[in-house]
C-alpha cells in the first residue's frame, strides 16, 4: 500500500491524473483505515485539475486576441 500512494503521489506531481487516481483507488481498496487520507489526495488533485483548466483557459484566451 506503501508503494502504491508514493506512486499516485509522484503521478500527480508529474502531471497524471488517471494513473494516481487509479493508485489512491487501490489503496482504499486494499486498507479501509487509508481511506480517508486517500480521498484527501483525491480532492487535491481535483483541486489542482481545476487550477490546471482555469490556466489553461487563459493561455488560450489570451493566444487568439
Amino acid at each position: 500500500m506503501k508503494a502504491y500512494f508514493r506512486r499516485a503521489k509522484a503521478h500527480i506531481a508529474a502531471w497524471n491524473p488517471k494513473e494516481a487516481l487509479e493508485d489512491l483507488e487501490k489503496v482504499m481498496e486494499l486498507d479501509k483505515s487509508l481511506i480517508p487520507i486517500a480521498k484527501k489526495e483525491i480532492l487535491r488533485l481535483e483541486e489542482l485539475h481545476k487550477e490546471k483548466n482555469q490556466e489553461d483557459k487563459e493561455k488560450l484566451k489570451n493566444m487568439f486576441k
